[in-house]
């Protein structure tokens, strides 16, 4: 009866949907509506190729004519096939009025029949000749009229748009759609053999993003996300351009069918459902955020957390009586806590910060360059899963940069954690309507500070929200990358483990900059001036960098890490409702420790605990080692590596381009990322040289022009410009460290200064001794230069052409001059070791404060430094004298000397005592002369 229904009207059904052949005045129409949202072009190219042996049924889960339209536009422009039925939809007035007359007359002509006989919902689709057959009648009567249009279109090879209702409650449509567009394809899928496939589609926006708040125009109008009537309308024009267009995985129907063969075709239908429903919010979350709850939910919910509440309550329990004033001061304190902590996010502050940064950085930056191939990977990478991000910290403009980026692609703004020294008015009210939450520097002592804390972090991870931290803690003020701490990495690891979420995803992130804004401040800190608070003053007086140049600034993504794949490897699983994280967390970015040894009953910690402990502290030096793998080499990194490693007092340009082209070249060997002046041949000089004049133009490196064309250009660098310089070297140490470390030990083996043959075993030693000295100061595996990868390198200075190995334990040094070249990267560790190592040695067993000590140390450096002992004025950094002196602590040379109530370090004891003589001498043995 259905085919006869439909060959009514002359045997021909005219039917409804997309088409190519609208007017002029449409097709401006939707020019200017649609033309500024891109279509992904990759998925373009997959579903060209796919629909040349299947058929493709476009699936989208809002009833939007909007929507349907766009992909009217965007599929002919992109040559794809287009949905000659639509289901769910009515497009009657999109239709030339010859065939929007047929179809009313078709609709008026059925309508007295079809509501007696059966359900009929909302019918649209393509125009068509359909002619079934008369036999095919009992098999149509078990669909609605629109299912057995749909079976008729794909049957014969053509595409479909259809409708699925939405899987949250919020989402369901007004008119509830009856039609199972979805079963009536599994049948028709069963009976041929052309797949059918289901392409999901869904079109949102960043401008979507933020908490859950609902005002009285949300509730008239429909929320953001799902808008309804004139606001829709109104949102769609107004956000077209930061519209983005979500195309998720698609589902072939026969892989379905032959994993259920026997499966009931409906209940198949409502999986498939459920499985587009969460793809295409996996698609959403990734481009507009997570679906968070409104900042008071997220506030009850922290503050009704198990372990908050024990806190809260502890007091009354340690007195053993009741003490409700005791309870509400503590609770009020979380409440407090809570404030100063949670972020705000509000979309509107994100595009007036995106805007002010936009200005900010184009008028200081040469351009923010991307890493586009990682960042596709991490978005591939990250559906279904919350994203945590891990940038070095070099600036405090790192807090903003990755930010801006993510929002500029188009992708979801994540939360950053940000030290609480940055809350002051106003800039503190921007950051945390802009995602920003904020910590303490310690929670040493404050208990219920960390479980309100991890609580807080716990809540954000279970909504799925993007986070943002720096494992690092501070700032870099040397340039190269410093030690992780373990306390934020180990709360959110830890909420993975309560089981907050499935999977967390880590992102190491590297953000590189050809001069650094804050260059002059650490200067002046690392001149021995201490560290100014931030403050709106400090702001004011900012402004100052509006009116300077700094180059290019380059983001590089690394590999993501999955933390559930991370854990698998070591035997650990989610143990729900057992962690002890946030009761008595220690010293959040100190780096001793995520949980307390020592339980709250005392009971010391099982071997799980302690696994644990050791993988979080695993996958830190994991992040690390990625950050500094990726890292971008810039121009101004290799001319300020190249001048501080010339031992003379200056070094012409040409010395210089020479110098920098062997530098290059062994780091392109050693895999580093290059800024693009650095990666063509033809622009590589040009770089070099204008890296050189713009260090010269900002006073960190001086030039002496030649009196005639005869000479060439001198670059020289004063003590304090070389500090300067150090940090752009240490930039680019991390790709050159265990190589810089075996070069060392190559020179250091020379018996004299002419040898040519080194012994093998004798260099292995000292590349482990050099390997363990400076273990804090690099990120690489000190257990595998010293079993394994110290072989490895050696074959990378042979490809070189620097050394050749023989197998009777003998290492041939065939050039000595890049040898030299790439140990120098060590200079001023070593010598600022040896002094600090002698130092010590000139003070005996007289116990110092380590304050103290540092200075002592500084002057010993200084004085070497005049007297021509040394070569390197940047050994006298505080960094680099107090990671010295914990390396002497961690080797018990110096310890802690209680006597006196104070807290001194001194060498004590004999033994003590020539360890720290015989690491002097190891040490000398690598201060290197101009001949070596």
């Amino acid at each position: 009866m259905a085919s006869k229904t439909r060959q009514a009207d002359s045997g021909r059904v005219v039917l409804q949907g997309m088409h190519s052949r609208y007017g002029r005045m449409v097709m401006w129409l939707f020019g200017r509506l649609f033309g500024a949202i891109d279509y992904p072009p990759e998925r373009a190219d997959e579903l060209r190729q796919l629909s040349s042996r299947a058929t493709l049924v476009y699936v989208v889960n809002q009833p939007s004519v909007w929507m349907t339209l766009y992909l009217n536009h965007a599929l002919s422009d992109l040559e794809l096939p287009l949905g000659r039925f639509v289901g769910g939809i009515n497009l009657l007035l999109w239709q030339p009025v010859g065939r929007a007359f047929v179809l009313l007359r078709q609709r008026f002509w059925r309508w007295g029949w079809l509501s007696a006989h059966r359900s009929e919902a909302t019918e649209t689709a393509a125009t068509a000749d359909l002619r079934p057959d008369d036999d095919d009648d009992d098999d149509d009567d078990r669909f609605t009229s629109s299912e057995a249009l749909l079976r008729e279109v794909t049957h014969n090879g053509g595409s479909s748009l259809i409708v699925i209702p939405p899987s949250r409650k919020d989402q369901k449509p007004r008119r509830q759609v009856t039609n199972d567009f979805i079963a009536a394809l599994l049948t028709l899928q069963r009976e041929q053999q052309r797949p059918i496939v289901l392409v999901p589609h869904l079109i949102t926006d960043r401008a979507l993003g933020g908490s859950g708040r609902r005002g009285v125009t949300d509730w008239l109008f429909g929320d953001r996300r799902n808008p309804r009537g004139i606001r829709g309308l109104a949102l769609r024009v107004r956000t077209r351009r930061t519209a983005t267009v979500c195309v998720a995985r698609e589902i072939d129907l026969t892989e379905v069918i032959s994993d259920s063969p026997d499966g009931d075709d409906v209940e198949l239908a409502h999986q498939i459902r459920l499985t587009v429903n969460r793809r295409l919010s996996e698609e959403e979350q990734i481009i507009a955020g997570p679906r968070m709850p409104p900042p008071q939910s997220i506030a009850r919910r922290v503050l009704r957390d198990p372990k908050v509440k024990a806190r809260i309550e502890r007091p009354s329990k340690r007195k053993k009586l009741s003490n409700p004033a005791a309870v509400m001061v503590a609770r009020q304190k979380a409440r407090v806590y809570l404030k100063e902590i949670a972020a705000n996010y509000d979309v509107r502050v994100i595009k007036l910060i995106d805007r002010f940064l936009g200005l900010v950085f184009n008028r200081i930056y040469d351009g923010v360059v991307c890493d586009d191939v990682g960042l596709r990977r991490v978005v591939k990478a990250a559906r279904g899963r919350p994203v945590v991000f891990c940038p070095s910290h070099r600036s405090h403009v790192d807090y903003l940069v990755l930010s801006y980026l993510l929002w500029n692609a188009g992708l979801a703004v994540p939360h950053v954690a940000a030290g609480v020294n940055l809350s002051f008015f106003p800039v503190g009210t921007f950051l945390r309507r802009g995602g920003a939450f904020f910590l303490r520097r310690s929670f040493r002592g404050q208990a219920l500070y960390g479980a309100v804390f991890q609580a807080y972090v716990n809540e954000l991870i279970r909504g799925g929200a993007t986070i943002e931290f720096f494992l690092e803690g501070g700032r870099s003020r040397t340039g190269k990358l410093l030690p992780p701490k373990l306390g934020l990495l180990g709360m959110v690891a830890e909420s993975w483990r309560d089981g907050a979420c499935d999977d967390l995803l880590f992102v190491p992130v590297s953000v590189d900059y050809e001069r650094i804004v804050e260059a002059d401040s650490y200067a002046r800190e690392l001149g021995g001036k201490p560290k100014k608070a931030e403050s709106i003053g400090g702001l004011l007086r900012s402004v100052g960098v509006l009116r300077s140049r700094f180059g290019r600034l380059h983001v590089q993504f690394g590999e993501p890490i999955s933390l559930t794949e991370f854990a698998k490897e070591r035997g650990i699983t989610q143990v729900a409702g057992k962690s002890n994280s946030g009761g008595d967390a220690q010293e959040l970015n100190d780096g001793s420790t995520t949980v307390s040894p020592v339980d709250s009953e005392g009971v010391a910690e099982d071997d799980s605990k302690q696994r644990w402990r050791r993988a979080v502290h695993a996958l830190a030096y994991r992040i690390m080692r990625q950050i500094a793998s990726i890292g971008t080499v810039t121009p101004t990194a290799l001319v300020a590596t190249c001048v501080l490693g010339k031992r003379g007092s200056a070094i012409a340009l040409s010395e210089l381009q020479a110098e920098a082209a062997n530098l290059y070249e062994f780091l392109s060997i050693a895999g580093a990322r290059f800024s693009d002046s650095l990666m063509l041949v033809g622009t590589r000089e040009g770089a070099i040289s204008q890296a050189a004049s713009y260090l010269v133009a900002a006073g960190m490196l001086g030039e002496e022009r030649p009196p005639t064309s005869d000479h060439e250009v001198l670059y020289t660098a004063s003590a304090e410009q070389r500090i300067r310089l150090n940090y752009y070297k240490n930039t680019l140490v991390n790709h050159a460290a265990q190589v810089s470390i075996a070069a060392r030990a190559l020179l250091g083996a020379r018996a004299s200064g002419d040898d040519e043959m080194v012994d093998y075993e004798t260099t292995r030693v000292g590349a482990r001794f050099l390997s363990q000295v400076f273990k804090d100061e690099f990120v690489y595996r000190v257990d595998k230069v010293v079993a394994g990868a110290f072989d490895e390198t050696l074959a990378q200075l042979a490809i070189r052409g620097a050394i050749d190995v023989y197998d009777d334990g003998r290492v041939g040094l065939r050039n000595v001059v890049v040898l030299r070249t790439i140990s120098r990267l060590l200079d001023s560790f070593v010598e600022s070791y040896w002094c600090t190592v002698d130092s010590v040695d000139m003070l005996g067993r007289f116990p110092l404060w380590q304050s103290e000590l540092v200075k002592r140390s500084q002057e010993r450096v200084r004085r070497a430094f005049l007297s021509g002992e040394i070569k390197c004025a940047e050994a006298a950094s505080p960094p680099l004298v107090e990671a010295a002196i914990g390396w002497l602590k961690d080797a018990s040379v110096l310890t802690w000397d209680t006597d006196g109530g104070g807290r001194n370090l001194a060498v004590q004891g004999d033994e003590a005592q020539a360890r720290l003589v015989e690491l002097k001498s190891q040490l000398g043995g690598f201060m290197f002369t101009e001949d070596q």
